[in-house]
């Protein structure tokens, strides 16, 4: 399978040697138990069809059925190095071939999905130098966001609790993190303790859009005009937009929009400082 042409890894390799080594029929894997962890989801996908392989069909289906609601939001639980929108729906297409199952006790995973009717979002507080969740809106995109400082670690680490999860950047600092759903958007609370001065951080937001509109000025993709200040309203092709209760400090960056950085075509980052550690957002479309 077109996964396993890649090197496995870490946490990756310990999940799935045992299960290739029992459906190779190898010495001394002669039982397996199905066991799962939090990957990327085209590997998530892989391994529920590696369960129907091997006999485990309650358990792919169960793990099918779960998994066909973060369908939607490909960039979920994925390092920015891994991310491939194409290879990600070439593995949903092909969890149709498992016949799904509601799983009695579920997964242990701290995620919530939310929906208007123009706007949804998979938000999350478990990770790997992750996202903290990805949102769909009419006119944008949010592919990835979350806690980044320069030249250390994107996202979150770890397994959250409480609705509170760990940077990766500097693990000595937690964020909260509430969502909510406000009239048509998604509104999402964040608070960050154990900043300090001397380690600035940025919430940042990764960004698909064709075009942003911020303060009279209009930004476009793969250009080097930017947007350094302070703004209540960031909008994205006249159709959407994030808002904040208050004007916020933030620096929007055009990106190329391809292979890089989950495809985005925005970089918008807001500075959290130990004086300026809570911020609110609300993400609307029209």
């Amino acid at each position: 399978m077109e996964l396993f042409n890649e090197p496995l890894t870490g946490r990756e390799a310990d999940l799935y040697r045992p299960l290739l080594a029992y459906l190779r029929g190898s010495k001394g894997a002669s039982s397996y138990t199905p066991r799962w962890a939090l990957m990327p989801l085209p590997k998530l996908c892989q391994l529920a069809l590696l369960w129907k392989q091997a006999g485990f069909v309650r358990e792919a289906g169960e793990l099918a059925a779960w998994l066909k609601a973060f369908a939607p939001f490909p960039s979920l639980w994925c390092p920015e190095k891994e991310f491939d929108e194409e290879k990600t729906a070439r593995m949903f297409s092909k969890l149709q071939e498992i016949p799904p199952l509601a799983s009695a006790a579920g997964f242990d995973c701290n995620v919530s999905l939310m929906q208007t009717a123009k706007v949804s979002a998979a938000l999350t507080w478990d990770g790997h130098e992750t996202a903290l969740g990805a949102i769909r809106a009419a006119g944008f995109e949010i592919r990835a966001f979350g806690p980044q400082a320069e030249r250390l670690p994107f996202g979150i680490i770890g397994k959250g609790m409480n609705g509170w999860a760990r940077a990766a950047c500097y693990p000595e600092v937690w964020l909260e993190m509430k969502g909510a759903v406000q009239g048509e958007g998604i509104k999402l609370n964040f608070r960050f303790v154990g900043v300090q001065p001397e380690c600035p951080l940025s919430l940042v937001f990764y960004v698909v859009a064709p075009s942003c509109e911020v303060e009279k000025e209009i930004l476009k993709p793969k250009t080097l005009r930017r947007f350094l200040g302070e703004t209540a309203q960031v909008q994205f092709e006249r159709k959407g937009m994030i808002v904040s209760d208050v004007p916020q400090k933030v620096q929007i960056i055009p990106l190329a929009g391809e292979t890089c950085f989950w495809g985005a075509t925005f970089l918008l980052s807001y500075p959290i400082h130990p004086w300026t550690s809570q911020i609110a957002l609300t993400c609307v479309a029209k």
